[in-house]
């Protein structure tokens, strides 16, 4: 794997946010950066593996569920995250949580544990989507993840945005 222009140009940057800006189940970077325009590092060629991106929903907690924790369990694989907000200098991450999960087909088992101590646990749910999981309701809206463009359009776009951020 290499790194593509907008690693390789020299400049002073300050913040990063992470976020799926695209849909795809990847995660990309916007860095911003002194005396110039922001830049958004995007992966150029989808990850065959399998993702999931979850939002919270707080009904009896915050409304965006800050402070939950969240347990993934797909097959043997097992991982841990809390939703929270900041980051880094003047920038703020998705509040959504990324789970990469390998080659894994479905989540077996998916616990929340709600700041006000209410927990949920669901089982069996679908990979490559956006679960929105309100409190004490479960999942409430589940949406596929955007297809990776054609190797073709992903060239051109690569292009066009290598020339925006070395130009800054």
């Amino acid at each position: 794997m290499r790194s593509g222009p907008g690693l390789a140009a020299r400049r002073v940057s300050r913040g990063l946010a992470i976020a799926d800006y695209d849909q795809d189940g990847d995660l990309e970077m916007a860095v911003s950066t002194m005396n110039g325009a922001p830049l958004l590092l995007r992966h150029e060629r989808k990850n065959p593996n399998s993702s999931v991106l979850i939002q919270t929903v707080g009904t009896r907690s915050n409304r965006d569920g800050i402070g939950a924790r969240l347990k993934v369990v797909s097959g043997r694989l097992t991982q841990y995250d809390d939703v929270r907000s900041g980051g880094s200098y003047l920038s703020s991450s998705d509040l959504r949580l990324h789970f990469g999960l390998g080659g894994a087909t479905t989540i077996d088992r998916l616990e929340l544990h709600w700041p006000d101590g209410a927990t949920e646990t669901l089982l069996n749910q679908p990979v490559n989507r956006l679960l929105v999981i309100e409190e004490g309701r479960g999942v409430i809206r589940a949406v596929r993840f955007k297809p990776a463009p054609p190797a073709a359009a992903r060239t051109q776009r690569a292009g066009s945005e290598a020339a925006r951020s070395v130009q800054h």
